[in-house]
């Protein structure tokens, strides 16, 4: 995915799926792969499977909110971040994916307000 060859990412995720349908980051990925060839419809379903799965995984209720706002058939843009959230986030205890990414962009004030 981070070389924006989609098609091919989708045809791999489902692998992995076949392999291992619970693999929720898996599709969480493949959500985002639909979301960028522009198939809104798919992207949130698989973005569901993967909240249905794991209700607290939340780099996918952050995508999803983003995918919310396209249209069917306009393209998820901008770049696509590899984050190993089961790794760097859940293990970790307290240590929040959304509220991480809000202070980014926005500094600490961003949280306050």
């Amino acid at each position: 995915m981070e070389r924006r060859e989609f098609t091919s990412a989708v045809n791999l995720f489902k692998r992995v799926l076949e392999t291992d349908p619970r693999h929720v980051q898996s599709w969480g990925n493949l959500g985002l792969a639909y979301a960028s060839m522009g198939e809104r419809g798919k992207a949130l379903e698989c973005l569901d499977r993967a909240l249905e799965l794991d209700p607290e995984y939340e780099v996918a209720a952050g995508n999803r909110v983003a995918i919310e706002r396209l249209r069917e058939g306009e393209r998820l843009g901008g770049e696509i971040d590899s984050v190993n959230y089961y790794r760097d986030y859940k293990a970790k205890g307290k240590k929040s994916y959304i509220a991480e990414t809000i202070r980014n962009i926005f500094g600490k004030r961003g949280l306050e307000e």
